[in-house]
């Protein structure tokens, strides 16, 4: 953040930054002659260490994700590793888009293993209720394919391991995505119920 202090009755801006054991603050032009500017606080890492990365966040739009950008690793005043991302916060993309795109991601990922999502989508249409769109949607389907799969696998002891796999499959992602913080949509058919009370 951007900071004003008043030394010997004279204003100086700089910057703070907070650090796990406090705040770090850097006032262009004030510093000692013989103290080296803020950027060369930092230094490179060892040579056998990884120095950098690119860091995609964000949603995927089918040829980039929201927020990309090449970072460079260095060592910080505080013997850690810093990165620089973006010059601002508001830069950054928010907290809930990034869980969505990476559990979409994962559904995609579901999609290409065992059909996933045409599971979903199939079953939708089957009982002529709405497209799944959100991840949501995908969870609900997944969890209720996943108990039908778990009650058949224990009703039938030459069940093969195919249908074992399938069923840790389901319930393997949807776990995932409880654990990114989303719910499942409510039964599909309870908001076809209401509907029909309604008319």
């Amino acid at each position: 953040m951007n900071i004003q202090l008043e030394i010997n009755g004279e204003p100086y801006t700089g910057s703070a930054f907070k650090t796990n054991d406090g705040i770090l603050i850097h006032l262009p032009g004030v510093q000692a002659v013989s103290a080296a500017p803020f950027e060369t606080l930092f230094q490179g890492l060892p040579e056998n260490k990884l120095n950098g990365g690119f860091l995609e966040v964000g949603k995927w739009n089918g040829k980039e994700f929201s927020f990309e950008t090449q970072v460079t690793f260095g060592v910080g005043p505080d013997g850690k590793v810093w990165a620089q991302v973006c010059n601002t916060p508001g830069e950054l993309p928010d907290a809930a888009a990034c869980d969505t795109a990476l559990a979409f991601k994962i559904l995609d990922e579901a999609e290409e293993a065992f059909n996933a999502k045409s599971m979903a989508d199939e079953r939708a249409a089957n009982g002529d209720w709405p497209k799944p769109a959100t991840v949501s949607d995908y969870l609900f389907w997944l969890e209720d394919e996943a108990t039908i799969q778990e009650d058949a696998l224990n009703r039938n002891p030459k069940a093969t391991k195919m249908d074992e796999a399938y069923s840790c499959a389901l319930r393997g992602v949807a776990d995932e995505l409880r654990e990114l913080g989303f719910t499942p949509s409510p039964e599909p058919w309870l908001d076809t119920a209401v509907s029909s009370s309604a008319r």
